[in-house]
């Protein structure tokens, strides 16, 4: 695994995000048929009693959509992409791991964010926690293809490289691997 850390503490990297969306007018956006399909192969299915976490989740575009299907929420590092969140989404600014929440999910989605998190082991950890179990989740991270250094903390691996430090805590396992380009997208369920 490469990793290329920047920032020691989940303020310093929030604080970058915020300098950098703000100079870009803007977070970083999934497109809509990009979302549809991502929560396809999820299987995500409308269902009102069902719960979805967006972990890293922006301005929380994804989870506007997401929210067509299920209840959604998102957490976010950047108090810059709360404050100009797409109305009517719950973003709370929280880090991958430190979450405070009061219900546990059916789905737990990272869109390219939780390679960038200070500590992804403790991160996953989170993660497992607050996902139901036989709860699916969907994490879409760069592969050692990736050849982009334009963000701190950023994280790249092989497809095993990525499953081994995914399944490292014994309760979320890896069913499924899809190379996209220079990102890989794994889903998987907590046992």
């Amino acid at each position: 695994m490469k990793f290329r850390k920047v920032f020691d503490t989940t303020e310093e990297l929030g604080s970058w995000y915020d300098n950098k969306y703000e100079e870009m007018d803007g977070c970083w956006q999934t497109p809509r048929e990009e979302v549809e399909a991502h929560l396809d192969a999820l299987g995500v299915e409308s269902d009102p009693e069902k719960l979805l976490l967006d972990i890293g989740c922006g301005d929380g575009s994804f989870i506007a959509i997401a929210g067509e299907r299920v209840r959604a929420v998102g957490i976010e590092v950047s108090q810059y992409c709360i404050n100009n969140r797409v109305k009517g989404t719950n973003v709370f600014l929280m880090s991958a791991e430190e979450m405070y929440f009061n219900k546990f999910f059916d789905f737990i989605v990272s869109m390219g964010s939780l390679e960038h998190t200070v500590d992804i082991e403790k991160a996953l950890l989170e993660i497992a926690y607050y996902l139901k179990t036989g709860g699916k989740f969907l994490f879409y991270n760069p592969n050692e293809l990736w050849t982009h250094e334009d963000q701190p903390n950023e994280r790249t691996a092989t497809d095993e490289e990525w499953v081994e430090l995914i399944e490292a805590g014994g309760e979320l396992v890896v069913t499924s691997v899809e190379r996209m380009g220079d990102n890989t997208r794994f889903i998987g369920t907590r046992i």
